[in-house]
């Protein structure tokens, strides 16, 4: 069963933009069998990002230093972009998405 907060290794992720390429992506909810399940995707790369922890509101980022949860590097959970994958996709791209870890849940 998928919980929000697990977090997956897409091997190949299509962007907003066409492009595609692998990407740890983020679970936001716990789909029911027909619900589509809802991602965002994290980014390592600095790119002038701030490194202040948590929530950064006017960027629509959620940074998580790095060594203190699954991310080995500072990981930056991009959140102006969410990405819906119904179950049908989930089950034909089972091959290029595996769960890692889950993370960032709430009882």
């Amino acid at each position: 069963m998928a919980v929000r907060g697990a977090i997956y290794h897409h091997k190949k992720f299509v962007f907003k933009n066409g492009f595609s390429g692998v990407k740890y992506i983020i679970l936001l909810n716990t789909p029911g069998t027909n619900d589509p399940y809802l991602f965002v995707k994290t980014t390592s790369q600095k790119k002038n990002r701030p490194l202040k922890p948590g929530c950064i509101e006017n960027r629509s980022l959620f940074f998580i230093p790095a060594n203190t949860t699954f991310f080995e590097s500072d990981t930056w959970i991009q959140l102006h972009e969410i990405y819906s994958i119904t179950p049908d996709e989930m089950l034909l791209e089972r091959i290029l998405i595996s769960q890692r870890r889950e993370v960032l849940t709430s009882n």
